[in-house]
């Protein structure tokens, strides 16, 4: 199982109104991830100016890959309602673990970002410790988080 970082604008895209419970919905990006798959878990990232988590997922489909610069569909099931306490970039990057990330650093736009097992498990449980009802998203991520020495 993967973890993935979809980052959408505010501008277009309607966190509020979307992020429902399983509420399905469908995503592109120009640059699909070759080893995502079904079932891969989504969490979502509002874009500039709010710079925040905001909800959980998970990916449902995949649609044929496109060749370079046009989009690639993928199918998204939210798991999570908009969260009622966003984990801002400021909290991120404070955190030894999810500092790393790539989608916290400078280079290329995109929408998907990979993030690692350690990376995962860490940003569910910053999520979860502001938002506990969504402790029975991901049910098996509940014990504490792993330790990365």
């Amino acid at each position: 199982m993967n973890y993935w970082l979809v980052k959408g604008r505010p501008s277009q895209n309607d966190f509020e109104g979307w992020l429902r419970p399983n509420r399905r919905d469908k995503w592109r990006t120009a640059s699909p991830p070759t080893s995502w798959a079904a079932g891969d878990r989504l969490i979502f990232w509002k874009s500039a100016p709010d710079l925040c988590v905001i909800g959980l997922g998970e990916l449902t489909g995949i649609g044929r890959r496109q060749r370079r610069g046009v989009d690639t569909w993928f199918s998204v099931r939210y798991l999570s309602p908009s969260l009622s306490r966003p984990v801002h970039i400021g909290a991120l990057r404070r955190d030894r673990v999810v500092r790393t990330a790539s989608f916290l650093k400078s280079g290329p736009a995109g929408t998907v970002f990979p993030l690692s097992v350690f990376q995962g498990h860490r940003l569910f449980a910053l999520v979860r410790r502001d938002n506990p009802f969504v402790a029975d998203v991901w049910p098996n991520l509940v014990a504490p988080a792993p330790v990365v020495t």
